[in-house]
C-alpha cells in the first residue's frame, strides 16, 4: 500500500495547530515546517506526534517551505496542508483510494471556504487546489504568491473536498492581504509588469461579478456578498500599489 505524508507548513499557528494534526492522522507521517514561530506552534506539533522542522524562509513567500517539507518526506505521496484546513474522514479515504496503482503524479483537491465562519457554498464553487502529489514529482518556484508547483506528470481530480477554515474575522483578512498585495505587486513590478486603469478597476469588478452572478453567489445571502465583496479587494489592492511603484519609479526618473 503506498504511503503518505502530511507535510503542514506553519508559522504563530499555536491555536489552529492541534486542529489541524487531529485530521491527518490517516498519514504514515506527518512533518512540519514552521517558520520560526514565535509562539508555541513548533512544541505542540512535536508533542502531537509530528516531526517538526524549523526552517525560517526569506521574504513572503512561504510556499518555497513547503519544497522543504516535500524535501524530508519518506512517503510514496506527499499531501500538502496549511495550519487553517482539515481533512475529513471522507476526503481521507478519497486520497487512500486514489494512490492505488493511479498513473497520475498529482490530483487536484476540491476545497470548500469558510470565510469569517461562513461557508461560501456557492461564491466559491469550483475553488480547488494542488496539493497531493508523488513524492519528488513537485516543485515550487518563483517568487509569486498562491501559485500552483510544477508538476512532472499528468494530474488527476478528488471528489472529496479538504476544508479550508479562512480568516476568523475581517480585519485578519485586510492585514494578511495587505501583506500579501505588497509582496505581489513588487515582483510584478520587477518583472516589468504595470497596471492601468482597466485592470485596477474591471479585474476586481470581474472577479466580484463571477463570484456574486456567475457562480450565484447571492443564493449564500450575506456571506456570499461579503465572500465576494472581500476576495475583490485582493486584486484592487495589488493593482493599485502595482500603479503606485510605477509612479513613484517615474518620478524618480
Amino acid at each position: 500500500m503506498p504511503t503518505v505524508t502530511a507535510v503542514v507548513i506553519t508559522r504563530n499557528e499555536a491555536a489552529h495547530v492541534l486542529a489541524c494534526l487531529a485530521t491527518l492522522a490517516f498519514a504514515d507521517e506527518i512533518v512540519v515546517v514552521d517558520d520560526a514561530s514565535t509562539d508555541a506552534t513548533a512544541e505542540l506539533a512535536r508533542q502531537a506526534g509530528a516531526r517538526v522542522i524549523v526552517h525560517a524562509h526569506e521574504g513572503e513567500n512561504w510556499d518555497l517551505n513547503k519544497n522543504v517539507g516535500m524535501d524530508a518526506a519518506t512517503g510514496d505521496w506527499v499531501l500538502l496542508i496549511d495550519a487553517d484546513e482539515r481533512v475529513s474522514a471522507e476526503l481521507a479515504a478519497d486520497i487512500r483510494q486514489a494512490i492505488q496503482d493511479t498513473p497520475h503524479a498529482a490530483f487536484w483537491l476540491p476545497r470548500n471556504e469558510f470565510y469569517f465562519g461562513f461557508h461560501a457554498r456557492h461564491a466559491a464553487s469550483g475553488a480547488k487546489v494542488l496539493r497531493l502529489f508523488r513524492r519528488g514529482a513537485a516543485r515550487f518556484e518563483g517568487e509569486r504568491l498562491h501559485v500552483n508547483p510544477r508538476v512532472e506528470g499528468s494530474i488527476g481530480e478528488l471528489t472529496q473536498p479538504l476544508d479550508h477554515l479562512a480568516y476568523a474575522t475581517v480585519r485578519e483578512y485586510v492585514d494578511k492581504t495587505n501583506r500579501y498585495t505588497d509582496h505581489e505587486a513588487a515582483t510584478r513590478y520587477a518583472a516589468g509588469n504595470r497596471a492601468g486603469w482597466r485592470e485596477i478597476v474591471l479585474e476586481p469588478l470581474k472577479l466580484f461579478r463571477y463570484r456574486y452572478w456567475v457562480l450565484k453567489g447571492y443564493k449564500d445571502g450575506m456571506p456570499g456578498l461579503v465572500f465576494s465583496l472581500v476576495t475583490s479587494l485582493y486584486p484592487l489592492l495589488q493593482n493599485l500599489k502595482l500603479w503606485e511603484l510605477e509612479a513613484r519609479g517615474r518620478r524618480s526618473e
